[in-house]
């Protein structure tokens, strides 16, 4: 399972994912400096252990992080 969290957000409550097991990938519409400043409260493994895309409009030349952009049709998310 995937989710998409805006960069607007700026704290996410303590078990806001709890039990989401099949969590495997979060589309962030920010930058990793940007993840790192959200309040991420506790019981929430299966959010910060999903694996995490970072949005783009360009291919990336940083190689040691995942992204992700809207493909042209708007709603198809590819991934880099």
């Amino acid at each position: 399972n995937k989710y998409k969290i805006p960069n607007s957000v700026t704290s996410i409550g303590s078990s806001a994912f709890d039990g989401c097991s099949q969590l495997n990938k979060v589309y962030y519409k920010g930058t990793s400096a940007e993840w790192r400043e959200i309040g991420i409260g506790d019981s929430n493994s299966y959010l910060t252990n999903a694996t995490r895309y970072y949005y783009s409009e360009e291919k990336p030349t940083d190689i040691t992080r995942k992204y992700w952009r809207y493909a042209d049709d708007g709603v198809t998310v590819v991934e880099w």
